[in-house]
């Protein structure tokens, strides 16, 4: 699981440097509708079809975006590796969403 999540994590990052590239401007509060679908796309082609996984990826997607965007690669995966850690750690909650949230 930790292999797929660290794909998925790296994945997320080539996602969002491509994004950010293309929507600069970009001031909405959430992911784009354009970066959700491409996300999806992505998403299915890795079989990851779970409701509940895909809320989490969801959210360290968006989390890694509105921290990091301006960032390079390893600004994004530095986001990406505190929110896994804080996960691992009994002193925060266990999910991405709830760390992030």
């Amino acid at each position: 699981m930790e292999k797929l999540m660290t794909r998925i994590v790296f994945g997320l990052m080539a996602l969002i440097v491509i994004l950010w590239f293309f929507d600069q401007k970009a001031q909405a509060a959430t992911l784009t509708t354009h970066a959700k679908t491409i996300l999806k796309i992505e998403l299915e082609e890795n079989n990851i079809n779970d409701k509940e996984q895909v809320k989490q990826i969801m959210c360290l997607a968006e989390n890694i975006y509105f921290e990091a965007r301006a960032e390079g690669e390893s600004g994004k995966a530095a986001v990406g590796n505190v929110v896994k850690n804080r996960i691992a750690d009994s002193r925060w909650p266990s999910t991405y969403c709830e760390v992030i949230f």
